[in-house]
């Protein structure tokens, strides 16, 4: 199957509570992201590790973008790294990795 090419929002996530130059003026939401390697079909560990972040907050930005956010702060990291035979699903080779994201979606104004 191949990849639909999404464009991806220009929207800024950090793990940072403030942002340089700008003043956050409205809290939206508390948005989070998850995706794994089973989901994606990937069977190398560094691509499915980096593919999943990238998928995650990619994730993040399309639904800071639905909410009308410039940023998305505050941002959180977990990964589930499982092994064993549940993890055999897409011959990843014995073991998985789920990521979940979440942060804060804002809107911000310059200072």
């Amino acid at each position: 199957m191949d990849e639909q090419e999404i464009d991806e929002p220009a929207i800024i996530v950090t793990s940072l509570h403030q942002l340089p130059g700008v003043s956050i003026v409205e809290i939206l939401d508390l948005i989070f992201a998850t995706t794994s390697a089973v989901a994606l079909g990937l069977n190398k560990q560094s691509a499915r590790l980096e593919r999943v972040m990238d998928t995650a907050v990619l994730e993040l930005k399309i639904q800071a973008d639905m909410l009308g956010a410039d940023a998305v702060v505050g941002v959180q990291f977990a990964l589930n790294n499982s092994e064993g035979a549940g993890a055999l699903v897409g011959n990843l080779g014995g073991s998985s990795e789920a990521v979940l994201l979440m942060g804060t979606a804002v809107r911000t104004k310059p200072l």
